[in-house]
């Protein structure tokens, strides 16, 4: 119940006008909130890459193991694909920052 009513505060705290962002953009104490959930985000899609490539790791040992081509090939697949996942997450991150700090003149 609680967290219903913290999201009710919030919701009513930003759309009090006094509160809003100013013309100029929001500061680093706005946005701390925001590169929390981003952070979390960045995180989760990292954990489930390591999933996908400790699961497609075991696919492919077993299948190749047990004379199963088709399970070993969809094992190489997941592997790859949780680490080009895993790439393509690192380097984004990377990007939005430093566009990030060139934006605001860091």
């Amino acid at each position: 119940m609680s967290f219903i009513k913290a999201t009710v505060d919030f919701v009513a705290q930003q759309s009090d006008p006094a509160t809003r962002a100013s013309e100029a953009g929001p500061d680093d104490s706005q946005l701390t909130h925001t590169r929390r959930i981003a952070g979390w985000a960045i995180w989760t899609a990292l954990y489930c890459c390591l999933g996908a490539i400790l699961y497609g790791a075991a696919s492919w040992g077993l299948g190749s193991l047990g004379g199963n081509s088709g399970g070993a090939s969809k094992g190489k697949t997941y592997v790859i694909a949780g680490f080009v996942g895993a790439v393509v997450l690192g380097v984004s991150s990377i990007a939005v920052e430093r566009i990030y700090q060139q934006s605001v003149g860091a």
